[in-house]
């Protein structure tokens, strides 16, 4: 069963789709000092695990950078660091940035007059009187 994940890394960006197996195996390649001294079986098991509990590609593309690599995924299986990751994901899903505050004023709102032509030939430009404020 191949599952695709829809995900929108920024606001503005289109959709990205990624499968399931390309995130287990980001977090096995990313997570773990060498792989090829662990059974790779294994590991991805234990990666379709954690993704379980968090299934958010983009926040353990996140994390990967505050995370020493580890000998075996089974480390982040424990309670206390499954606990861990949970409030990481909490944390990053903050929004920190300061809330603005629009001022709706009615100093702001004026009525706007319709401009005149500008002089397109000569004789216009020699006769144009532009409005002073």
């Amino acid at each position: 069963m191949q599952l695709e994940i829809n995900l929108n890394l920024s606001g503005n960006k289109p959709v990205k789709k990624v499968k399931e197996s390309t995130c287990h195996r980001f977090i096995v390649d990313n997570f773990l000092v060498d792989y090829r001294k662990n059974s790779y079986i294994y590991q991805l098991k234990i990666a379709k695990k954690l993704f379980a509990i968090i299934p958010d590609f983009d926040f353990w593309r996140w994390v990967s950078h505050e995370v020493e690599k580890v000998y075996t995924l089974k480390d982040f299986l424990h309670p206390d660091k499954v606990r861990w990751l949970q409030t990481k994901n909490k944390k990053r899903k903050l929004d920190m940035r300061p809330t603005k505050i629009y001022d709706m004023s009615s100093d702001y709102f004026y009525e706007v007059e319709p401009s005149k032509k500008k002089p397109k030939t000569k004789l216009d430009f020699l006769n144009y009187e532009p409005d002073e404020d």
